[in-house]
């Protein structure tokens, strides 16, 4: 490896040993040969029918003209795999014909569907519950990431129309900018009895520091309009009498990922993280004055017998300043429980259903998260498209106001998962069969649980 970083692409390493039976030691002379210097003429790409040229170019590393670097092509391949929409990614070198020194670099992709609709449900003590969202991640072959988007469920309609170009620059800047619309009645899914309407544009900018370190910053505008229920909780009656029940704020967001996970999707192995920020300043009289931080850290790590280790850990917390009063807005807090909660995923549970409730008996989440996962991925025999796990869940959510958190109040699961590919159709279908550990009265259970991911 080290020889092929530096140009020796065809270096000879072998290893001679020398026995000694006297003293019962062997010596090994390894021996060196690195040969000349490889320089990379062209880099040619096949299987991309929908996809440019130069979207499958500006994600290597190896540049034509100068010196074969396999960390490069290594780290290059890599790129192309966690795209979303390329799979198959493999490199064959082929020697320029009458040149000792030149090399050809032949990589060759195949092109999944990339426009996605993602349908997610459950089953419990209060029925089915039903989403749906699209999004197109290639759009017309750029790489770029256009969403006209919808997400309804029992309890929320949302429509955004977002824009994402991965390099809004030539060293690897991104650039995303969206216009969303969202309804929330979380009164409809026997959450608080509460309804707010939120419009509002944001613009964002990604920017690598290193090979796997990338910085984000962003801003936006945001409008929010909030409607209490016959029933509302004196938790949500004091927060409107004392704040209001119209904002318009600013938004402010930075955050730090790290990612070098070996394909997309399927992970393998690789360590991935990310952390948020978010900051809301008022505009006007209207005073909606918070902030947010979110962190999570996915690894997937090779074990024996072609087993894959998962670990999963989600952190965050969030609160009020300046002249608003009773901490973060309770239409901020964090929500755990159920396959597709964002944040704080413990299958088992109802979607949103863990955590504080209100003087109604309703659930208003909290202000602190706290959840994880551990799970063992094991071969499955039936097709390499189907990836099947046990797991262990973990986690709730917190009022830090009332006494902060309680490790003793996680909620657990453990149970089955399996995700399956379905090539004709292009989706991926995720089921889960779970069992609550430690449910206690007042808690919503959901022993099965499904999403669903199509392509087109």
């Amino acid at each position: 490896k080290m020889y092929g970083a530096k140009g020796y692409a065809f270096a000879n390493i072998s290893a001679r040993p020398i026995v000694n039976e006297d003293k019962k030691m062997v010596f090994v002379v390894f021996e060196v040969k690195p040969g000349k210097r490889i320089y990379v003429r062209r880099i040619n790409f096949s299987g991309n029918l929908k996809t440019a040229d130069y979207v499958l170019r500006r994600s290597m590393l190896q540049n034509e003209g100068g010196l074969v670097n396999t960390a490069y092509i290594d780290e290059s391949l890599r790129r192309l795999r966690t795209l979303g929409y390329l799979k198959d990614v493999n490199v064959n070198t082929k020697p320029v014909v009458g040149k000792s020194n030149q090399v050809d670099l032949d990589v060759s992709v195949k092109e999944m569907p990339s426009a996605e609709a993602m349908f997610s449900g459950g089953y419990g003590t209060d029925g089915f519950i039903i989403g749906v969202s699209v999004n197109q991640k290639n759009f017309l072959g750029t790489g770029d990431q256009l969403g006209v988007n919808f997400t309804r469920n029992d309890f929320q309609r949302t429509y955004s129309l977002s824009y994402t170009n991965p390099f809004f620059t030539k060293n690897g800047v991104s650039q995303s900018a969206s216009l969303y619309f969202n309804r929330t009645t979380p009164s409809d899914l026997n959450l608080a009895d509460y309804s707010f309407n939120t419009y509002g544009a944001s613009l964002g900018f990604g920017i690598p520091v290193s090979l796997h370190n990338t910085v984000s910053v962003g801003a936006g505008l945001e409008n929010i309009k909030l409607k209490l229920g016959g029933n509302a909780s004196t938790e949500m009656t004091d927060f409107t009498a004392a704040n209001g029940s119209h904002f318009q704020h600013g938004l402010f967001n930075a955050g730090w990922t790290y990612n070098d996970y070996d394909q997309i999707p399927f992970t393998m192995k690789g360590f991935y993280s990310n952390l948020a920020l978010e900051a809301s300043m008022p505009i006007g009289r209207r005073r909606l004055s918070y902030y947010k931080a979110t962190y999570m850290a996915h690894y997937y790590h090779p074990l024996f017998a072609h087993l894959i280790g998962s670990v999963k850990g989600v952190f965050g917390y969030g609160n009020g300043y300046g002249s608003l009063k009773g901490g973060l807005p309770f239409f901020e807090n964090f929500f755990a429980g159920g396959i597709n909660t964002t944040g704080g995923k413990v299958r088992g549970y109802a979607s949103n259903s863990l955590g504080p409730k209100d003087s109604r008996n309703n659930n208003i989440g909290g202000n602190s998260l706290i959840s994880g996962s551990l799970a063992v991925i094991f071969p499955n025999p039936i097709s390499q498209s189907l990836r099947t796990s046990v797991f262990v869940d973990g986690g709730n959510v917190y009022n830090t106001r009332r006494g902060g958190v309680r490790m003793n109040e996680l909620r657990y699961s453990t149970g089955i998962d399996a995700k399956w590919r379905v090539p004709v159709l292009g989706a991926v279908i995720e089921f889960s069969l779970a069992k609550a550990l430690n449910a206690k009265t007042g808690d919503d259970t959901q022993m099965f649980q499904f999403t669903l991911g199509t392509s087109f």
